[in-house]
């Protein structure tokens, strides 16, 4: 069994994404495990959006969401010719119940919703690969 780490930096973009997989592609036969960090700087944007929920600055909470969505949509567009792939609906989902958070009250605890929200950027990766 092969144990694959990919960082922030090797997720960071399309061609990023297209040499895991020619990578993975590589072992074709064996077992893997495949572990990938969040994409690019998600993780320090994400934990902006906590701060910005947190702070209840709403405005400037659903402009970095809108940021964080688009990003990866962006790498989405240069992966998939087929725009109807059920991995766009996936993303935007992601980030369209992260937006809505607004409406719902927000933990007191901000290490809860830290753990919530910044967690989401290994999630979407590990989707998008």
């Amino acid at each position: 069994m092969k144990i694959f780490k990919f960082g922030g930096a090797s997720v960071k973009d399309a061609i990023s994404v297209q040499n895991i997989e020619h990578i993975i592609s590589k072992y074709g036969g064996e077992r893997l495990i495949v572990v990938v960090s969040a994409m690019g700087k998600t993780t320090n944007a994400l934990e902006l959006v906590t701060k910005a929920l947190y702070d209840k600055k709403f405005e400037d909470f659903r402009s970095l969401v809108q940021e964080r969505k688009q990003f990866h949509l962006d790498i989405l567009n240069e992966l998939f010719e087929d725009k109807h792939h059920p991995i766009f609906s996936e993303i935007q989902s992601i980030f369209n119940e992260l937006g809505n958070r607004t409406t719902d009250s927000v933990a007191d605890n901000y290490d809860f919703e830290y753990d919530q929200i910044v967690s989401l950027g290994e999630i979407v990766s590990t989707k998008i690969i």
